[in-house]
């Protein structure tokens, strides 16, 4: 899907939080998928095209970014932005989803799964924020700089000159030259398309603070969703020491699959995570390796011999085909075992 498609197949949702833009693809049970920033709905253009067989796939716009019409006044803070899913929902008519978020949109991820459980059939989180461990040190002075309000004059110089604007993109994308102008207008302009829009974008910055997550660390602990957590390790943005990268990165998924979302964790010897709860019993594919292009995470499975599915070099799309169809056996079994109690 190019950037024209997607434009001519954006709708808008009318809730109390705004008018929700998003563009779906495929039927079926629906698979709704949230953006990191700064991207938007448009990060997700090659996942849902993939998936389209299996699920009604979703890419919404979060409020303060892509082409969601949010008003000054709104909140655009992290909880809100959760809430503001919940709305999104209802609009359509829209009981249950497999949620899946990528990077910020993965901390709205998990507070709309501890605030509405459920509404989940599986959560899926990509390249995670976790806990106490966000924002990253390397991207503090981004938060610092829309504090001032100087942000969304930054971001406009920038636009003047894609080149340069490329170069500036390394700590957060591994090839930004393969970022086409095209592709880099479609994520960032709407951010400085008017004057209402770079003050949301900066209002939703400063939002950034890990209280969200810290705060729902006892209801993720109570949380019965199936949950796969894909981990990219070519992101650098983790740390502000290219040197220590790898092993900041290590750290937060550790903290990430033990504790914070309740019962997973990494289990070392057969490169897999494994969920145990009272309902089920299952292992999941873990230590995914890869990398971060244009938005979209490509992956590759290392080591996952015990995995009941297993991923090798496949895609983002692969692992997410994957695990709908996993989830959904073990769903399954739940409610038979159940219906035999």
């Amino acid at each position: 899907m190019d950037a024209t498609e997607y434009h001519e197949r954006r709708r808008f949702a009318n809730t109390p939080f705004g008018e929700i833009a998003y563009v779906e693809r495929g039927s079926g049970p629906v698979a709704l998928f949230l953006h990191g920033y700064p991207l938007n709905g448009y990060q997700w253009r090659e996942i849902i095209e993939r998936l389209s067989d299996v699920r009604r796939c979703i890419a919404v716009d979060l409020m303060s970014a892509g082409y969601t019409r949010t008003a000054l006044d709104q909140d655009v803070s992290y909880p809100a932005q959760a809430r503001m899913i919940a709305a999104f929902l209802d609009a359509l008519n829209i009981e249950q989803v497999d949620l899946v978020g990528n990077d910020s949109g993965s901390a709205v991820s998990q507070i709309f799964a501890a605030r509405h459980a459920r509404r989940l059939r599986s959560l899926a989180l990509t390249n995670s924020v976790v806990h106490d461990q966000w924002p990253p040190p390397a991207l503090v002075w981004l938060v610092d700089a829309a504090r001032v309000g100087i942000y969304k004059t930054r971001l406009k110089r920038l636009l003047g000159d894609l080149e340069q604007f490329r170069a500036n993109l390394r700590h957060v994308f591994e090839h930004p030259e393969r970022l086409t102008d095209e592709t880099l207008r479609t994520y960032y302009e709407p951010f400085v398309a008017s004057e209402v829009s770079g003050q949301n974008l900066e209002r939703f910055i400063i939002s950034i603070e890990a209280r969200h997550t810290v705060e729902i660390e006892t209801l993720l602990k109570e949380l019965c969703v199936p949950t796969l957590i894909l981990w990219g390790t070519g992101l650098l943005a983790q740390s502000d020491d290219p040197r220590r990268a790898r092993g900041h990165r290590t750290s937060r998924c550790q903290g990430l699959v033990s504790g914070r979302i309740p019962r997973v964790r990494q289990r070392k010897t057969a490169g897999a995570l494994e969920t145990r709860r009272p309902e089920w019993r299952f292992v999941m594919t873990g230590m995914l390796f890869g990398h971060r292009h244009d938005g979209i995470v490509s992956l590759t499975c290392r080591r996952a011999k015990r995995a009941r599915h297993r991923l090798r070099d496949h895609t983002a799309a692969t692992a997410c085909r994957h695990w709908f169809a996993a989830s959904a056996r073990k769903i399954r079994s739940v409610e038979r075992e159940t219906r035999w109690r």
